[in-house]
């Protein structure tokens, strides 16, 4: 199940906790996040398409995150996004690149490399 269909599973604006199965990094999305017109809620819901659940907790999912990261790490690279295209360094960063500090069109960017083959 992918973390967009679990959204669309919860309440519109439930607080879903997500972390990563292979880093310790803790993130926040909500339900019906699709219902909504903003260019972020836009990438963030594209973005949760693509992350897939290893494991559902009473608080929270897993997710393989840093998977999708590492297939992508040279298409990313290429884009010229991180000072250090490493999965250790963007995990290190991934929490703050989802609490929103990027520009709308550094995020679309990031997105739509993910989103390739």
């Amino acid at each position: 199940m992918t973390l967009y269909e679990y959204l669309s599973l919860v309440e519109y604006n439930d607080e879903i906790t997500v972390w990563d199965k292979g880093y310790y990094v803790e993130m926040y999305f909500y339900g019906g996040i699709e219902e909504r017109d903003k260019w972020w809620d836009k990438s963030i819901s594209e973005l949760s398409k693509l992350l897939t659940i290893t494991t559902i907790h009473p608080t929270g999912v897993t997710v393989n995150y840093s998977e999708v990261i590492e297939k992508h790490l040279e298409d990313l690279k290429r884009a010229n996004l991180f000072d250090v295209t490493e999965t250790d360094y963007i995990m290190d960063i991934i929490e703050s690149i989802m609490s929103g500090n990027v520009s709308e069109e550094w995020m679309k960017k990031f997105v739509n490399i993910l989103k390739s083959n």
